[in-house]
């Protein structure tokens, strides 16, 4: 066997070299000097184990509950490296592993983005409880988990590597995402492997989501996302099986789920960030007819969304009362809903199975961002998009208003009042009765009230149940034009016209000396210098004496030159 040389550097020598010179026994010796001899036989066996790692054999590292400590070293290995203890990579540190590393402790990544590189090997965490940790992310190829503890994300991780072919091997273990990120590449199906383990998500918007982010791209299949919760040893699975594919470059489908608390009022809090509430239509909270548990789904880089299937897994004790929960839901009416942020879905949809604990809603393409499991007959509201009351130039109020759904709804009435405090009915408007489509309605008040008058809509339903919209206002402040003034007079090519106050809707008309209208002046076909002040063109008004009335009869003389 040839020599073979092995230089790492650290803060504390800039370099070291020692020469493995094999005598015709076969066994390996080192001449090298340090001031330390604990130091030096430390040193010695790490190097050792490094160098043979390299020409592809099996070495243990022996460094039980101790630390192995990378700093700026390249490591080749196409067999196994077995580390007892924990591995911290420091800068510079990268790893070429086609091989396996099987270690116990925790696996520390301060290196960069480029520890494994694009090498295509497995790393398989094989002690008790362990952590991946590090102030950079891990890209793993294969990651196994194997031992007997919980394995514990203190960092965002990436498995399937940067070939995208990697697998996540469960096994009958738990990966606790911790309120972090991991990004599976692999668009297989077949990504992510369990015989009985799971993924903890279970974290709320409170400390952050635990997300499982799918690289599903353009294909079809089955993908389970194998969540779990740890305090019950539950299985509660996502599944999402895509029917047609997704067009576009890295798609993907994201997912994180968890409980909510029951021993809170009211119940299913902390709500998932952006809702503010979960009332049914009639402005009730309806917490008691939500399970508890909310999903948050994201579909991402598509052109055009896939369209599949999903199926929700939910516990027994999150539907019923167990717990201190205020829940009274019959579980065979359970179904799906959803919120976009801003709205919630109109009806609820999809098939329970009490057997499975699990509903199934088809023909997703609209990956809403959250998701819960109510009682179908309850559902969560529907939404009034807008509601609004705007004054019009003939001082006639436009009343409009749009739903993007409807549940039940018989009709509106619009109601209006002097006071805001006691309404008449105005108009009444037949509803659509139940609607995924955005509606838009309108109605008119051709006698608004002097003064401010408010408006509010009321909503009732089929079984005579009502709800009111917000309320709005329009202020109708009439202009006089008993005074007004025109200059220059005698004019020229133009003259303008000074009101008292603000400048009126009115018409104002010219007439000869006879009383005969010559033109009529249209306030919003004039030039307005202010906000009581117009100017009129002269245009083909030969030169005379006129008179400048409005249409209450006020009137002023003109002469023009």
């Amino acid at each position: 066997m040839n020599s073979s040389t092995f230089t790492q550097q650290s803060q504390e020598q800039s370099s070291s070299e020692f020469n493995l010179i094999e005598n015709e026994s076969g066994i390996g010796q080192t001449i090298y000097e340090r001031k330390s001899q604990l130091k030096e036989k430390t040193q010695f066996y790490l190097k050792l184990a490094l160098m043979l790692a390299a020409i592809n054999l099996l070495i243990i590292i022996n460094s039980f509950g101790q630390l192995v400590t990378f700093n700026n070293v390249t490591i080749t290995n196409t067999s196994q490296v077995t580390v007892k203890g924990d591995m911290l990579n420091n800068a510079g540190t990268v790893i070429t592993n086609n091989g396996t590393i099987d270690m116990t402790g925790n696996l520390t990544n301060n290196s960069g983005s480029n520890l494994f590189g694009t090498s295509s090997g497995n790393v398989t965490l094989n002690g008790a409880n362990q952590n991946i940790c590090g102030v950079d992310v891990i890209t793993f190829n294969n990651l196994s988990l194997a031992g007997t503890g919980i394995k514990t994300m203190q960092q965002d991780v990436i498995t399937g590597g940067t070939s995208a072919t990697g697998i996540l091997a469960l096994d009958n273990k738990i990966l606790d995402l911790n309120s972090h990120l991991i990004t599976v590449t692999n668009s297989n199906p077949s990504a992510i492997t369990t015989t009985g383990g799971y993924i903890v998500s279970e974290t709320s918007p409170v400390s952050g989501y635990g997300t499982v982010k799918w690289m599903i791209q353009n294909n079809t299949g089955l993908y389970v996302y194998p969540f779990g919760n740890a305090v019950t040893n539950s299985y509660v699975p996502v599944s999402i099986e895509v029917h047609q594919a997704g067009t576009g470059s890295n798609g993907y489908i994201s997912l994180a789920t968890y409980p909510t608390r029951t021993d809170v009022a009211p119940n299913n809090r902390p709500l998932p960030t952006g809702l503010t509430s979960l009332m049914d239509i009639y402005g009730n909270d309806n917490s008691q007819n939500v399970v508890d548990r909310f999903w948050e789904i994201d579909a991402a880089n598509y052109t055009v969304k896939p369209i599949s299937s999903i199926v929700f897994s939910y516990r027994e004790s999150e539907w019923n009362s167990t717990g201190g929960s205020t829940n009274v839901i019959t579980e065979s009416l359970l179904q799906a809903q959803s919120n976009d942020g801003t709205m919630w879905s109109p009806q609820s949809i999809g098939n329970v199975n009490v057997n499975t604990n699990t509903v199934t809603v088809s023909g997703i393409s609209a990956y809403n961002r959250h998701w819960t499991i109510v009682g179908s007959s309850n559902p969560l509201p529907m939404t009034l998009l807008s509601f609004d009351a705007v004054l019009n130039k003939k001082e006639e109020v436009e009343l409009e208003w749009a739903t993007a759904t409807e549940i039940n709804n018989d009709y509106f009435t619009v109601e209006k009042s002097k006071d805001g405090e006691t309404f008449e009915p105005l108009a009444v408007v037949d509803g659509a009765g139940n609607s995924t489509n955005v509606l838009n309605y309108q109605s008119k008040d051709r006698h608004p009230f002097e003064g401010v008058t408010y408006y509010r809509l009321r909503q009732t339903d089929f079984d005579g149940n009502y709800t009111y919209s917000e309320i709005k206002t329009v202020n109708l402040k009439k202009v006089s034009m008993e005074t007004f003034q025109v200059f220059p007079n005698p004019a020229t090519d133009h003259f303008f016209v000074k009101f008292e106050e603000e400048t009126p809707e009115q018409s104002l008309f010219i007439m000869d000396i006879n009383g005969k209208v010559i033109r009529e002046i249209n306030m919003n076909e004039v030039e307005s210098v202010g906000a009581s002040l117009i100017k009129i063109d002269r245009l083909s008004l030969e030169a005379g004496m006129y008179l400048i009335t409005t249409s209450e009869g006020n009137m002023q003389k003109l002469i023009l030159q």
